[in-house]
Formats: structure tokens, sequence, C-alpha cells
């Protein structure tokens, strides 16, 4: 009951801070910190380490989903005329098998920014390498994040369901899939932490795990 109550908290809090559309990438990694959170099962004070997250994912995140953005409406304007050119199926292929693409990319990013600190390129590039060596895992999230997708926009019935889980539930799936590759990244880079600490006797504190 607790991490339902949570759930729907996060999926409330995600909505609210993605009316923006600016800061939606904000909202949506910290909804994926505040999953990992429950995961870790650290998750005593929900709203307010969702609300101090996204207040720093504001920052870090934003230029990744600006970029992101710019790449649907893109991807959204070729399907339009696409379909208002009436053409065949055939031509559809390649924009679907983009599409794929982009959410298998997508659905890496956010859990990554939530969790790491990186450049603004090094982050691009860790979210491929991800995509690309987590390949069965990536076609999992896609498959629950295209699939809820799916239901949504073309189930009338089950819209306002998405007001209540529609962010965090999917997000709570693929976690299945994401976290436990995150986990093991953030133990190593954690453990050559603790070596060079024990080797130069302090270390400073930061508030994402730093990533090659």
């Amino acid at each position: 009951m607790t991490d339902i109550t949570n759930l729907l908290l996060i999926n409330v809090y995600t909505l609210i801070c993605s009316l923006p559309i600016v800061t939606a990438g904000a909202a949506l990694a910290s909804c994926d910190y505040m999953i990992m959170k429950m995961r870790d099962g650290e998750d005593g004070h929900v709203t307010k380490d969702f609300f101090t997250q996204f207040k720093h994912n504001l920052k870090t995140v934003t230029p990744v989903w600006l970029l992101f953005l710019g790449i649907a409406v893109i991807l959204y304007v070729d399907y339009y005329f696409l379909i208002l050119q009436n053409e065949s199926s055939a031509f559809l292929i390649p924009f679907y098998v983009l599409l794929v693409l982009f959410f298998a990319v997508v659905v890496w990013a956010f859990p990554l920014m939530a969790k790491f600190e990186n450049t603004f390129f090094a982050t691009l590039k860790n979210m491929c390498l991800y995509a690309v060596g987590y390949f069965p895992r990536t076609l999992m999230m896609v498959f629950i994040y295209m699939g809820v997708l799916f239901l949504f926009t073309q189930v009338a019935s089950l819209l306002p369901l998405f007001f209540v889980c529609g962010l965090s539930l999917p997000a709570y799936l693929s976690s299945f899939f994401f976290y436990p590759v995150i986990k093991d990244a953030v133990d190593k880079i954690l453990g050559v932490n603790e070596e060079d600490e024990n080797e130069e006797g302090e270390t400073e504190p930061v508030d994402k795990t730093e990533e090659e």
C-alpha cells in the first residue's frame, strides 16, 4: 500500500511539473529518481525528495530534454506529411524504425540523468551505449512505454487512469530492467571512489554519481 501511495504521489507531481513542456524532462528524470529510491527502500520523504531533485534537474536535464523535444517534433511533422500524402504503409516503415530507435535512447535517458552527473555530450553517448549494450532490456522498456502510450491514446475509457498512474507505473515496470544495470554501475563507481578515499583520506560529497 505504501508503494501504491508513493506511485500515485509521484505521478501527480510529475504531471504538475510537466505542465510547462520545457520542464517535463526534469520532471520525468525526477520520477525515475524516486522510483529508484523506492527500489532501494529509501522512499520515506517522497514530496521533499521529488521537488529537491526536480530543482536540480532543471539545470542538468533540460538541455537534453529540449533536444529530444525537437526530434519528436520533426518525427511528428514527417509522419503528418506522410499521412497527408496518402503514402502506402511501406513508406511508413522507415519512420517506425526511427521512432523505435528514438524511444530506445529516451527510455535510458531519464534514469541515467537521474542517477549520474555528466556533460551534455557524454550523457548522449552513454544513452546510446546503454541502449545498444543492453538491447534486450531496451526492447522490453520500449515495449512497456509504447504499450502504455497506445492504450491511453486508443482506449478513451482508460484516459482517466493516466492522471493516476500513467507516468509512474510504466517507469516502475521499466525499473525492473534498468535498475539492476544502473545499480551495478553505481556500485562499481562507488567502489572506485572508496579506494580513492582510502588513498587520499577524504572526499567531497556530490549530489549525483559521476560517470565517464
